[in-house]
């Protein structure tokens, strides 16, 4: 944990080289990331000119991406947002 802690992922972001694809989701029943703690790396990710939907917020779940109902799977709100950021993967500009 102490390496992980180390890394600060806005300073990482900003290395990013412009249009990586790029997905940053935070669930609002997360206790251990909770949304707001986010926002510096969402600004970081934009500023670097990354390509993808940006920060997408979960409703109603949790910091394992799954379903509080059946926490086997994951959450729908999850499955969306990757659909959401594979169909900007595959975008031609």
């Amino acid at each position: 944990m102490e390496t992980i802690d180390a890394i600060n992922p806005a300073s990482v972001a900003h290395q990013l080289p412009p249009r990586t694809p790029a997905l940053l989701t935070c669930g609002t029943i997360d206790q251990q990331v909770p949304c707001h703690t986010t926002t510096p790396l969402a600004v970081a990710l934009e500023r670097a000119h990354t390509s993808g939907p940006g920060r997408i917020v979960l409703a109603g779940v949790a910091h394992d991406l799954a379903d509080p109902a059946n926490p086997d799977v994951l959450a729908p709100a999850t499955l969306d947002a990757l659909r959401q950021f594979m169909r900007c993967g595959t975008r031609r500009e």
